[in-house]
């Protein structure tokens, strides 16, 4: 993993700003979340993002990229996370050790949020941001439901 330090706030912005993750944030909120409460990192294809059992409460929005979920190695991955998507969500609420691994599948840009500093976030954008979490954990409920129901037709 590596730190992006260099990349110019338009660039980080651009990024940010194409997302729906972040559509709910005005420009000078999505600026203030990039700015002063997260950290872009870079991860090279096959670097460990984080591992089962680790304790780490950061949310990890991709930018760019993919991630890949998975309990064992050597076993199929169980999602990939595309940019827009997020994940890490559960440690980042609860602040409990990680239930699974994730991995960059290619090169991947990753902004992370630490609990920490989300709680340093005025409340507007913590809200809105503490929707955009619940939605996505709804829509994965919801694919999961229709995985489950077309195992359960096999």
């Amino acid at each position: 993993m590596a730190l992006i330090t260099q990349i110019p706030l338009i660039k980080k912005m651009e990024l940010v700003n194409r997302l729906p993750f972040f559509k709910t944030l005005t420009l000078a909120e999505r600026q203030m979340v990039v700015e002063s409460f997260s950290e872009l990192h870079l991860f090279k294809k096959d670097k460990m993002v984080f591992r089962q059992n680790e304790h780490d409460n950061h949310l990890y929005i991709v930018l760019s990229g993919e991630l890949v979920l998975y309990k064992q190695q050597h076993k199929p991955s169980l999602v990939s996370i595309q940019p827009g998507d997020f994940v890490g969500e559960g440690s980042f609420v609860e602040t409990h050790n990680r239930s699974i691994n994730a991995k960059a599948n290619t090169e991947t840009i990753v902004l992370a949020i630490s609990h920490t500093a989300m709680q340093k976030l005025p409340y507007a954008i913590r809200d809105k941001i503490k929707d955009r979490i619940i939605l996505g954990m709804s829509q994965r409920i919801e694919k999961l439901g229709v995985v489950i129901e077309k195992l359960q037709g096999s």
